[in-house]
């Protein structure tokens, strides 16, 4: 039997190897597969399947006309035919096909980040995967031959139906919800804790920074659409970062930006720091800093948030959130409250 998991992040692929850790499945019969995620420090290799677009249609017509026929050729080559069990986070186009092929025999929820961790949701979460300006019924042309062209490409009205969010699966008696935590997909049934621990511990891990006792700060991406000012950002960085820096004598930093920060936003964040005399290292965008911090002690992390601080403090490392300095930022945790009891508001 071999197992699929689908990686759509860090935390999703230390999430699978918390599964393969937690049900001993031999390295051989796993199997991981990502749309668009990478990285080059993980023990299992990941094999990128993705869904061509019609910009591809001269080059790789099979691919774009029939994705289906495609991917399950992709999948059975890979599985070497035998009957297979999947691991999503959600439930998009790719997983569709994944989940609905001949020889995957059932599928299960892994964790993927802190929507796991919402104990409410907005009615719009079960439609994510869908642009927010679609109404329920057509009511433009392109919607109405999307439509029918996904039909025709294979993606039956019953496939199309299967839930996005893992919510609709929580009473399922054969669905099982793999968390790093019990606080993890918030009153699933079949909740299966993983360990972080159990992951450092069964896996050859090597440092690539010497992180310990140091501070780290985490970017932001966001844009002027935002409701976020340059300025405001700056300031906020300055009132609840580097104030507090200076006044514990730290003079140095390393500094991780978010992979779709903008230049303007890197510019102005690395002068403010060099204008307070506090020095800087940049980690590279293809970090994978959850591992950093699995093997590391002592760390202090400054952000507005993020998913990694929950993670972070499950470690034993200090989150500091600069969020209530920062004005124009409206976003509303109190749907997550194990979030806000991990981390400091400074």
């Amino acid at each position: 039997m071999k197992h699929i998991f689908i990686i759509h992040s860090n935390i999703s692929y230390l999430a699978s190897l918390g599964v393969i850790c937690k049900e001993r499945i031999p390295n051989k019969n796993v199997i991981f597969i990502a749309k668009k995620y990478s990285n080059e420090w993980g023990p299992i290799p990941i094999h990128n399947i993705g869904i061509r677009t019609m910009k591809d249609l001269f080059r790789h017509p099979i691919d774009v006309l029939a994705p289906i026929y495609s991917i399950d050729k992709h999948i059975n080559k890979l599985c070497e035919n035998e009957k297979y069990i999947a691991y999503v986070d959600a439930v998009t186009s790719l997983q569709q096909i994944i989940i609905t092929n001949k020889n995957c025999v059932n599928f299960h929820y892994i964790e993927e980040g802190l929507s796991v961790y919402r104990e409410k949701i907005y009615f719009q979460s079960l439609f994510e995967q869908f642009s927010k300006e679609r109404s329920f019924r057509n009511n433009k042309i392109r919607y109405i031959l999307s439509d029918i062209i996904a039909i025709l490409k294979g993606f039956s009205l019953k496939m199309q139906a299967l839930p996005y969010i893992y919510n609709a699966c929580f009473n399922c008696i054969d669905k099982k919800f793999y968390g790093f935590s019990e606080n993890s997909f918030y009153r699933a049934n079949n909740l299966e804790i993983i360990s972080l621990k159990q992951v450092k511990d069964s896996f050859n891990w090597t440092k690539k920074y010497d992180l310990d006792n140091c501070h780290i700060w985490l970017g932001l991406s966001f844009t002027e659409s935002d409701g976020i000012r340059m300025d405001s950002y700056i300031d906020a960085i300055r009132n609840g970062c580097i104030n507090k820096l200076i006044d514990d004598n730290i003079n140095k930093i390393f500094v991780k930006f978010h992979p779709v920060e903008s230049e303007e936003s890197k510019k102005c964040t690395m002068e403010l720091f060099e204008t307070y005399n506090i020095n800087v290292e940049i980690l590279p965008n293809n970090l994978f800093l959850e591992i950093e911090l699995l093997l590391t002690q002592n760390v202090t992390l400054w952000s507005v948030d993020t998913s990694i601080f929950l993670y972070a403090a499950e470690m034993g490392h200090q989150c500091n959130s600069i969020i209530k300095h920062l004005k124009g930022y409206n976003v509303d945790f109190s749907h997550i409250p194990t979030f806000y009891r991990k981390i400091n508001i400074v």
